[in-house]
Formats: structure tokens, C-alpha cells, sequence
């Protein structure tokens, strides 16, 4: 899907000063008390995701994860299982990524 995607109540449900989000995914998410929350995870320019969940009228960010050791765009996104990465890793080498940002 290349189409834009216009936000509910025609407005950003995230925005954050000096950062530039690049990529999402979002999915849906049933707590420990039973309700589903919207989880938003956002690729920005400089190398992070920032993961954000959605609860009422508001977004709230819960977690900052930096993808790259150097900054660089995150290009593409991909869900795997309830965690997200970068599109580029090849799901054989998800553990070996994820020990190398520690």
C-alpha cells in the first residue's frame, strides 16, 4: 500500500520536535485487563523506533529503541511476532541482530 493514510479526527495522533518518522507499523494489542490497545511502532530518520501506544484520545510513547549503532534512515518495517524490525534482517539472523543492540 504506497497511498497516504489520512489520521483519525484529521490530525497526527504522534508529533515530536526535531525528529522525523520515516516508517510504521501498527497493530493490535489485548492487555492483561482484556482491552485492545493500538500499538504504533515508528521508524525515524536518525535510527530509532519509537513504540507508542494509543489510549483514548491520546498516544503515549512507551519505549525508544535505537536500530542502528550509526545513525541512518529506517527504511522498512516488518511485525514479527509482537516485536518489530528492521526489514533488512533476515528472520534466520533476528537473534543475532538483537544481541548486537545491546
Amino acid at each position: 500500500m504506497d497511498e497516504e493514510v489520512r489520521p483519525v479526527g484529521d490530525r497526527p495522533l504522534v508529533t515530536k520536535k526535531l525528529i522525523n518518522y520515516t516508517k510504521m507499523v501498527v497493530d493490535t494489542v489485548t492487555a492483561l485487563d482484556d482491552k485492545q490497545y493500538i500499538v504504533m511502532f515508528i521508524g525515524t530518520a536518525d535510527g530509532w523506533i519509537h513504540k507508542v501506544v494509543h489510549i483514548g484520545a491520546r498516544a503515549h510513547a512507551i519505549e525508544e529503541m535505537q536500530v542502528y549503532k550509526e545513525p541512518q534512515p529506517v527504511e522498512s518495517l516488518v511485525l514479527v511476532g509482537d516485536q518489530v524490525w528492521p526489514q533488512h534482517v533476515s528472520r534466520a539472523n533476528l537473534d543475532t541482530w538483537a544481541e548486537l543492540q545491546r
